[in-house]
C-alpha cells in the first residue's frame, strides 16, 4: 500500500523510454519461438551425417587391420603369468615394486644445491686448518 502523495516509480527509478529511445535500442524484432522452428538447418545436418560417416568409416579401417592375417588365432597373451622358477623373496619384491615405485628425482633445488655448496665449502675449510700428520722415513 503505497501512501496518498507518493508515486511509485518503473524499474530502477527510471523514466519510461520514449519512443525515439526505443527505436535506438532494438534496431530489430527479437526472434519468438515460433521464427526459431522456421530456422532452416539442413547444413547443419548434413556436416553432422558426414562427420558421423568419416568416423564410422576410420572405426571400420581399424577393425579390418587388427584381423588382418587372423594373428588372434596363432598367440595369446599371458595376462596371469607365470611364477615357476621364481623364488617366493623375488615375487614378494616384485609385487612391492608395482605397489611402491621407486621415486623419480628430477634434480636438486636451488636450495639443495646452495646447501651441498655450503656443505663443501666447510669440509674444504676443515681439511685446511687440520695439520698434515708428519711422515718420518724410517
Amino acid at each position: 500500500m503505497a501512501k496518498k502523495g507518493l508515486k511509485r516509480k518503473g524499474k530502477g527509478g527510471r523514466a519510461p523510454p520514449t519512443n525515439d529511445a526505443k527505436a535506438k535500442a532494438m534496431p530489430g524484432k527479437h526472434p519468438n519461438k515460433k521464427s526459431w522452428r522456421k530456422a532452416d538447418i539442413s547444413d547443419v545436418e548434413e556436416a553432422l551425417e558426414d562427420e558421423r560417416l568419416v568416423d564410422k568409416l576410420k572405426r571400420e579401417s581399424i577393425k579390418g587391420k587388427k584381423n588382418l592375417g587372423g594373428s588372434d588365432l596363432l598367440f595369446s597373451v599371458d595376462t596371469k603369468g607365470s611364477g615357476e622358477g621364481v623364488s617366493r623373496a623375488d615375487r614378494r619384491e616384485a609385487a612391492r615394486a608395482k605397489l611402491f615405485p621407486e621415486k623419480v628425482r628430477l634434480g636438486l633445488s636451488a636450495s639443495e644445491e646452495g646447501k651441498l655448496a655450503r656443505a663443501e665449502e666447510k669440509l674444504e675449510r676443515l681439511e685446511k686448518q687440520r695439520p698434515q700428520p708428519k711422515r718420518t722415513n724410517a
